[in-house]
């Protein structure tokens, strides 16, 4: 029996020192702290994604990628919020961007999806009147359907472009008209690049999504 018992004694000591080496480190270095308690401080001012977080961290300091991985965990950052504050800028100076301009920058700063979306959501953006104003600002020289193009490309919702067209107040015959000034040399017969009347109507059309009375409208407006 006492064989027995030298025998265990040193088996549950090797396994325990087995086990210990598994449990994660919870003293770190004073270099360690001290990037930790830089980084807070930075962060009270600074807008950081945890990933572009951890970049700079990697570049910057002497630390190895876990110490860094240890600092950004232990950060005491919110994520969420931070996304939120990247866009704050924006809504403090009421500037008007699409809602695809909005998820490219926070994409850009390695924001995730989820973060993205409650940035996006807590923002008060009134999407209908974003893409209103946005269809406003594009508008000159195109089409209805082009700038509804336009819209869909920059993430706004069908529900967005509707509220955007009817409230708009685009005058879609001027913009025939000021599309077609740009090439009325087109329309004189001395010109090498002439073009008749109806060929330029079939191509307002067609090309550039016009209806048939806006094109006419424009070039009537023209040969006035």
């Amino acid at each position: 029996m006492q064989i027995k018992k030298f025998i265990v004694i040193p088996l549950l000591l090797v396994m325990l020192a087995s086990s210990c080496s598994l449990l994660p480190i919870q003293k770190v270095s004073p270099e360690v702290e001290k990037e930790l308690y830089k980084t807070k401080l930075m962060l009270e001012t600074e807008v950081y994604s945890k990933q572009q977080l951890l970049d700079k961290l990697v570049i910057e300091s002497d630390l190895s990628v876990p110490e860094c991985q240890y600092v950004v965990d232990n950060c005491g950052a919110d994520w969420k919020e931070m996304a939120y504050k990247e866009l704050l800028p924006y809504i403090r100076g009421n500037i008007h961007e699409s809602r695809k301009y909005y998820i490219d920058r926070l994409t850009y700063k390695k924001f995730t999806q989820s973060e993205i979306d409650y940035a996006l959501n807590k923002s008060g953006f009134d999407w209908n009147e974003e893409a209103k104003l946005y269809a406003q600002r594009i508008s000159s020289e195109k089409s209805e359907i082009e700038v509804r193009d336009y819209l869909r490309n920059e993430n706004f919702t069908e529900d967005n472009i509707e509220y955007a067209m009817e409230n708009c107040g685009i005058d879609w015959n001027e913009q025939a008209f000021l599309f077609m000034s740009n090439y009325r040399h087109h329309l004189d017969p001395r010109s090498q690049y002439y073009v008749s009347k109806e060929e330029f109507i079939k191509i307002m059309v067609e090309e550039h999504k016009f209806t048939q009375e806006q094109a006419e409208y424009g070039i009537n407006k023209i040969l006035s």
